[in-house]
């Protein structure tokens, strides 16, 4: 057995030497990192959100309670819009999105990127980003407002862009599936501050970005102008009165997402640009049928 003796504590000998100390004391010299030859690229939004194609039904309505809800929701229905700031003053929670989801429908949330008073957060909604009221010109010839209270929200503030993205962890939280914000044709109208369309795009852009951050869906509001620089960051458009304003064909772009159109004063038709639209006639404001 001696003769093996040397061999073995040789070999031992090695190993020892090879083995890595406890504490290994830190290099002194510069660390270099090898890149990876084929990295990940990291997506834009890393989020899922929904992302409807056309539908045939939706309604918008008012309610102050669930048997309301229960009552105006038609069992039909796809899509519901229900106004974000009844949710959190009026009703409890989920309770009307799992309602709404148990019809197999989709609930979004209406909201506006400008100020709303007597709103929920109306004492948080940045100053730096109010303008002028709200108001429609090309009706009246001067501007006479139907919103009391509502002012136009500058979309470049970077502060507005903050004060939205509350508000759309506020509706993902309350359940919804998606989010319509109101009043963002800024760069069309009498707004009391400087905007150009190409800014309006931008910053439109950068909204919608916040949105599908939160796993929502987004639903361009008016603004057929600029549909086509922005149906690729919005899930779906809602119009208001394209058959009154023969403005129907600006919604085009949208022919293969979901299209809902308000009409107040003309029946509903067939839009030949996007013949998969849906329509919902009112003379009250509010699209229950």
């Amino acid at each position: 057995m001696k003769k093996f003796l040397v061999p073995l504590m040789s070999i031992l000998l090695v190993m020892a030497c090879s083995q890595q100390p406890t504490n290994p004391e830190p290099p002194t010299g510069p660390v270099v990192i090898t890149p990876d030859p084929n990295p990940v690229p990291v997506p834009q939004n890393p989020g899922t959100w929904w992302k409807p194609g056309p539908i045939k039904k939706f309604q918008i309505i008012h309610a102050s309670d669930m048997d309301e809800v229960r009552e105006k929701v038609k069992k039909d229905t796809q899509v519901l819009t229900f106004e974000l700031d009844s949710l959190v003053e009026d009703f409890e929670g989920t309770e009307v999105a799992d309602y709404v989801h148990s019809l197999g429908a989709k609930l979004i949330c209406y909201t506006s990127e400008g100020y709303q008073k007597s709103h929920h957060d109306e004492a948080q909604y940045p100053e730096d980003a109010k303008g002028g009221n709200i108001c429609r010109k090309e009706i009246f010839g001067k501007c006479v407002s139907w919103w009391p209270g509502e002012k136009w929200g500058n979309p470049k503030k970077e502060s507005l862009k903050k004060f939205l993205h509350g508000r759309f962890k506020k509706a993902k939280e309350l359940g919804c599936d998606g989010v319509e914000p109101d009043n963002m044709d800024q760069h069309s109208n009498d707004v009391g501050f400087s905007i150009t369309e190409e800014e309006n795009i931008q910053a439109q852009k950068e909204i919608a970005a916040l949105a599908h951050k939160e796993g929502l869906a987004i639903f361009q509001k008016n603004a057929g102008d600029i549909a086509e620089h922005l149906v690729d960051h919005f899930d779906g458009v809602y119009n208001e009165s394209c058959f009154e304003y023969d403005e129907c064909d600006d919604l085009a772009p949208y022919k293969n997402k979901l299209t809902a159109i308000m009409t107040y004063s003309k029946k509903c038709k067939v839009v030949p640009e996007n013949p998969n639209a849906a329509c919902n006639y009112s003379n009250d404001g509010y699209f229950e049928d």
